[in-house]
């Protein structure tokens, strides 16, 4: 784990109830962090041991998942722990198109600030379609 300009960065690749249990100390004592973003398996771990651990985390402004499938279970967890709505987060890693949920959860919106995103029929017979997107800020 390191802190950089207000920014916690976690190695969510190699963990353990220790390190775990460092990240949660942190949460407690920065009183500058508004939001979480992160892997939902690594949420769910870490908020599964906040409640092992009967820890109150100060309410954030919201937590954001990205890079997996988010289940509604694990939202709710993780909105119970940090007392927030929880946001599902896609990006594709080449920078092309990205795309969060609204405050209603229904769907994803498109950033149109960094990329043009257009369907486009290939197959008349059974109206497939195909996604072509164009990145405007990765060269």
């Amino acid at each position: 784990m390191r802190y950089h300009k207000g920014i916690m960065y976690i190695n969510t690749l190699r963990f353990d109830p220790h390190s775990l249990d460092s990240i949660i100390y942190f949460l407690r004592k920065q009183s500058k962090f508004k939001f979480i973003f992160g892997f939902p398996i690594f949420l769910q771990i870490l908020t599964q041991r906040i409640k092992e651990l009967n820890v109150l985390i100060r309410p954030l402004k919201a937590v954001i998942a990205s890079g997996e499938c988010l289940s509604e279970e694990n939202r709710k967890l993780i909105e119970s722990v940090f007392g927030c709505k929880v946001f599902d987060y896609y990006d594709m890693h080449e920078g092309v198109i990205h795309g969060i949920e609204c405050e209603y959860h229904a769907r994803f919106h498109l950033e149109m600030d960094s990329s043009f995103v257009e369907q486009v029929a290939i197959d008349k017979v059974f109206k497939g379609k195909k996604i072509i997107a164009t990145g405007l800020i990765n060269h």
